[in-house]
């Protein structure tokens, strides 16, 4: 059942202009105002230059060494053209904090349209491998991501597969947007129940991601990817938003693929609903999920 405090941020959202039609430097900052939170006390993150990529620790509490813990390898969203480490960081923490007091490396990667297909996938490995590199385990880092983020993290792990680098103990995709081929019928059939659809604008960010390119390459629509040897994976995502096929369809075909998957889906959770832990009971149930998916997965 949806929360009353799920209810009224749904309105808040809906009252919002739509973005179709703003210029790049006024979407982004929009993004980042409607990310903005007040930062915990005991929140803390420090940058760091993960093997070229721009990124950021970010942890809750006493910071543990990074050869100790859990760590959350976080690839945030934003349809590959908005948000960054700003918007995502806190989300980051909170996850690898979930799972144990653990850490998160916030990937920087590069967006579009700077820097198109396959930059970001690219990036998103590099970080991973730049970790292993600093003595962390595989069996210890988990790839996390929402939204293209989620998209990233299949991404990711596809590309480290193929290139035979050992994989994360584990994925957990949030909401996440396999199919840049806008394929989904949720797209159209829950475009007026998601409050955040309209503050989306699917086509035009897959667009300047993709510069011209193929929608269905299989590191770019990850839902057309061979998945098999995928580490267990955890798919998280709202029964309300327009991305719901986007996660029931990678699932059946992960499954398909003899992957250890998981699908839940929240009542009541919108697109972006993750970002509201500590005001929708709805995110913080997710979050507790999450934390004890991680756990169940990672070395000690």
């Amino acid at each position: 059942m949806t929360s009353p405090e799920s209810r009224r941020l749904a309105e808040q959202l809906r009252d919002l202009p739509a973005t179709a039609g703003l210029d790049l430097g006024e979407w982004r900052g929009r993004a980042a105002a409607g990310a903005s939170r007040p930062l915990p006390d005991e929140f803390d993150h420090v940058a760091t230059d993960a093997g070229g990529v721009e990124s950021e620790w970010a942890w809750f509490g006493e910071r543990i060494d990074v050869a100790d813990g859990p760590v959350v390898m976080f690839l945030h969203g934003g349809g590959f053209v908005v948000c960054d480490i700003s918007t995502h960081r806190l989300l980051a923490a909170r996850i690898a904090d979930a799972a144990g007091h653990g850490s998160s490396l916030v990937v920087g990667y590069r967006r579009a349209p700077e820097d198109v297909f396959p930059a970001a996938v690219v990036d998103s490995a590099t970080a991973y491998r730049w970790l292993l590199s600093q003595g962390v385990r595989p069996g210890r880092i988990v790839i996390a991501g929402d939204s293209a983020g989620g998209n990233l993290t299949f991404a990711c792990a596809v590309a480290l597969r193929d290139a035979g680098d050992p994989l994360p103990a584990a994925l957990v995709a949030i909401s996440p947007w396999t199919d840049l081929s806008l394929g989904a019928d949720s797209l159209t059939r829950l475009r007026e129940v998601d409050p955040f659809a309209h503050l989306d604008d699917l086509p035009r960010m897959r667009d300047l991601y993709l510069d011209g390119g193929d929608p269905a390459q299989p590191l770019a629509s990850p839902l057309f990817a061979e998945l098999d040897g995928l580490p267990p994976t955890l798919v998280v995502v709202g029964d309300t938003e327009t991305l719901l096929d986007d996660s029931t369809r990678i699932v059946e075909r992960a499954a398909s693929a003899g992957v250890d998957v998981t699908l839940e889906i929240v009542a009541g959770a919108f697109h972006t609903w993750m970002n509201h832990v500590g005001e929708l009971p709805e995110a913080d149930e997710a979050l507790a999920l999450i934390g004890r998916f991680i756990a169940r997965h990672v070395e000690r």
